[in-house]
């Protein structure tokens, strides 16, 4: 999808321009660059100056506890019971967001 449909700047089914190609390669070379694990520019993230045991080191990174997704959460439990159906990892889970205030809100 060029840029400017993407954007509302123009219809669905417009055609590319120079722009919308030059925006698609740069995000593309952009989206090359990062790792695909924590998504920091490799250039950054994998050089000898990221080094946690180098005195030298210019820059490090820390990683803080993971957080949980209450959706994922859901979406697992769900799909720990259909371990033994056929073809399981044909199946696709999802997790629906159940409002529990919504008669408050209603009042």
């Amino acid at each position: 999808m060029p840029l400017r449909v993407l954007r509302g700047d123009a219809p669905p089914g417009d055609r590319w321009t120079e722009h919308d190609y030059t925006s698609a390669v740069a995000l593309t070379l952009y989206e090359a660059g990062l790792c695909d694990g924590c998504g920091h520019p490799l250039t950054e993230s994998t050089s000898p100056h990221a080094d946690p045991n180098d005195l030298d080191r210019t820059h490090h990174y820390t990683a803080p506890p993971p957080t949980r997704c209450h959706a994922c959460t859901a979406a697992e439990m769900t799909a720990a019971a259909y371990t033994k159906a056929s073809w399981p990892r044909a199946l696709r889970f999802r997790a629906d967001r159940i409002d529990d205030r919504a008669d408050d809100a209603e009042e």
